[in-house]
């Protein structure tokens, strides 16, 4: 029977220490769970007022291009569908586009209003000319055609004294004052 008592003794204290161990457990997880998550809001603070920020300037964004909707719609950098059709119907080079486009933000207007102003036209006709110019100039490489010279330039030159340099221009000269041309 003693045996029994110390067993059930055991088993109460066993009971106890494990109770004991279980609200000393659940005690040190809550406090570890106040601490996770005091550290979970402090880290997400910055991430969650850089989320409502970006939120509020994707609504400024929105309400602005709701506005302008009604307006030009912009296609390609800064040039609006209205300036695009400007300067294709001034059939503006694309090397020159630049140019137009610089000086209507420099003076802060419109792109078909640049293209108005002496000062582009003027700009867009010298480079016009500039670039006629090196057409006109073909400095490229162009070989040019043997042409076949007459039999009466060659008889000229042979009285002046220039001798054909090629065997078949020597003969052709002789045939020409032997009279027997070909």
């Amino acid at each position: 029977m003693e045996e029994e008592k110390i067993e059930t003794t055991d088993s109460q204290n066993g009971a106890e220490a494990t109770e004991n161990a279980t609200e000393e457990e659940v005690e040190s997880t809550e406090s570890k769970g106040t601490d996770l998550e005091a550290e979970v809001k402090k880290a997400t603070a910055p991430l969650y007022a850089r989320m409502k920020q970006a939120e509020q300037e994707a609504k400024e964004l929105k309400a602005k291009l709701a506005n302008n909707s009604g307006s030009e719609t912009k296609v390609s950098g800064n040039l609006s569908t209205k300036d695009i059709y400007a300067l294709m119907e001034a059939k503006v080079p694309e090397s020159d586009i630049e140019e137009v486009q610089e000086y209507a933000n420099l003076k802060k207007i419109s792109v078909s209003e640049a293209l108005k102003s002496n000062v582009v036209k003027t700009i867009l006709s010298d480079k016009a000319e500039q670039r006629n110019t090196a057409n006109a100039a073909n400095v490229g490489s162009s070989k040019r055609g043997s042409g076949k010279i007459t039999d009466e330039a060659l008889a000229d030159k042979a009285s002046k004294g220039e001798m054909p340099d090629s065997p078949e221009e020597i003969a052709r000269l002789w045939r020409v004052r032997k009279g027997m041309t070909s």
